[in-house]
């Protein structure tokens, strides 16, 4: 079959014209060639109005909450939804209806032209709806608690529950929820695993004011810490970052919301491989923030998008967190932002030999953005059609 798309984005986030792409019937790329170069033209063309894009990379969900929409307040402030979202696990429906949300929310990230995902979890529940579903899923299991005295049960927990996502060959590992989360000991258990097993991780970062003030005023969180707690030895959330995670695994860091450019340098100045994931969505759902991406995005290209969950967001759709950053930010290019919903997100997990980008060899998966016109600043309003 040969795609004679309006308009195509290629490899490098431009967005060109007059490209024809040739795919095989399991949906694996031949080839993709200047129309004017197109040798065999008795093979069927089929034309598309739009913009041609490869699938797209949610690179933060929390599937294992989908079952949580509606169920919290908006603009309530960190604190509160940490302390709303305190023992959630332990407050969900029965099993099966869990997994009928996760299924569903797996369904509407594909319906809305997603092919893979980092996925937070802190459980075992979303094994079986992975297992059954056409996404690719990379799972970050992620620790916290920060008492000390059961630092090596929960850790003992979560790798158990590694033991049987790597048992049924789902790729994983292993994560810290934030760095005002984990006790140190925890710390310590998780980080040993992490430089062991040498794998990429990810943790949030900075998604709110409470975590700058703790590092920076000493001000303990409540509903994390209480009243009182030790002060931080660190003066602030990057030095605490540089000072306990490893530099030379590839990290991702996840909202970025109150990190101000000293902060960005010093992680880039210190880790080998750092990425930086935005969730504007689920930022203005909690606390009607957003990160400087353009300050971020000026300083390393190794932006990422994600949606978050359902207990912080009211969708699953990348094309709306493009669409919220663009219209608050005008200075930002969409390319830019196409190219980190894509082979930026595909390149961070280490897939890109087959996701991402629309070239030979590959199996990105094909979404077609209808009535697509270069210029356009709003994509969520156009139609998204799956065509493999």
């Amino acid at each position: 079959m040969i795609i004679l798309p309006e308009h195509i984005l290629m490899p490098d986030g431009s967005i060109r014209s007059d490209f024809a792409v040739k795919v095989s019937h399991d949906g694996t790329i031949e080839e993709v060639v200047a129309l004017k170069k197109l040798i065999n033209k008795s093979e069927p063309i089929h034309r598309e109005c739009g913009l041609l894009m490869p699938g797209l990379i949610n690179c933060h969900s929390h599937l294992e909450l989908s079952w949580c929409r509606g169920l919290f307040p908006e603009n309530a402030g960190m604190e509160n939804f940490y302390g709303a979202m305190s023992g959630v696990h332990g407050k969900r429906p029965s099993g099966s209806m869990v997994n009928v949300c996760i299924e569903n929310a797996s369904l509407e990230m594909a319906a809305n032209g997603i092919v893979a995902v980092a996925d937070i979890s802190n459980t075992d529940i979303t094994l079986m709806p992975k297992l059954k579903s056409d996404l690719y899923f990379h799972t970050f299991l992620e620790v916290f608690g920060t008492n000390p005295i059961d630092a090596a049960s929960r850790f003992s927990d979560i790798l158990k529950i590694q033991n049987v996502f790597s048992e049924e060959n789902l790729a994983n590992s292993l994560s810290a929820h934030t760095l005002i989360t984990l006790s140190e000991k925890l710390m310590s258990l998780l980080i040993t695993r992490i430089s062991a097993e040498k794998k990429s991780h990810s943790i949030h970062f900075l998604e709110s004011l409470e975590e700058k003030k703790y590092f920076e005023e000493k001000i303990p969180v409540r509903n994390i810490h209480g009243y009182q707690s030790p002060a931080p030895e660190f003066n602030s959330a990057a030095e605490a970052a540089c000072r306990l995670l490893l530099p030379d695994n590839r990290i991702m860091f996840v909202h970025n919301t109150f990190a101000d450019e000293n902060d960005i340098r010093t992680l880039t100045g210190n880790f080998r491989d750092p990425w930086f994931c935005f969730c504007p969505a689920s930022n203005l759902y909690i606390t009607g923030k957003l990160p400087d991406v353009p300050m971020i995005s000026s300083i390393s290209q190794n932006i990422l998008l994600g949606t978050d969950s359902l207990s912080s967001n009211n969708e699953l759709n990348l094309f709306s967190e493009i669409d919220i950053l663009l219209a608050h930010f005008p200075e930002i290019y969409p390319e830019v932002l196409l190219k980190a919903a894509t082979i930026n997100g595909a390149r961070f997990l280490g897939i890109d030999n087959q996701y991402g980008s629309i070239e030979a060899h590959k199996k990105p998966g094909l979404v077609l953005l209808e009535n697509y016109r270069p210029g356009i600043r709003k994509f969520s309003s156009l139609k998204i059609k799956r065509l493999i």
